[in-house]
């Protein structure tokens, strides 16, 4: 079974942008989701399928290209849902540190590889840490 949320997303994408390949429609989440999250193919591609099977999305053929567009019944199925954009702006406006949290994640993630042992154990000391200091600052500390 392949991801849904992946699947509304491809969704809403090619309702607000109409139709796209597949590098468009992953540009297009790196863009609505302000380079949060960026699908890799081997999950892309596997959803456009499922989506093109279910009668959701159609493909053709444009100068050598798969275009992939929504059908009626992609349409219908999205069309009650506020536009994906919008959503995301939202939920960013309500001043939470989303950017800032996902830097740290990012930051932590992508270096992890490259530290050793002692380094590592700094760092989940720094995450804890900070973990309880927010925790102080939001129950009035």
């Amino acid at each position: 079974m392949f991801n849904t949320k992946l699947k509304k997303i491809i969704l809403h994408i090619l309702r607000d942008k109409g139709g796209l390949h597949a590098y468009g429609i992953i540009k297009a989440f790196n863009e609505y989701t302000l380079g949060y999250y960026k699908p890799s193919t081997g999950a892309l591609y596997p959803a456009l399928k499922s989506l093109v099977e279910e009668g959701m999305v159609e493909e053709a053929l444009v100068d050598g290209r798969k275009i992939y567009r929504l059908t009626d019944k992609g349409r219908i199925a999205i069309s009650l849902d506020t536009p994906l954009q919008e959503h995301i702006k939202r939920v960013i406006a309500k001043d939470a540190p989303y950017r800032e949290l996902w830097n740290i994640g990012k930051t932590i993630f992508s270096n992890w590889d490259k530290l050793d042992n002692s380094r590592r154990e700094k760092v989940k000391m720094l995450v804890n840490e900070f973990e309880i200091r927010i925790r102080e600052v939001i129950e009035g500390g």
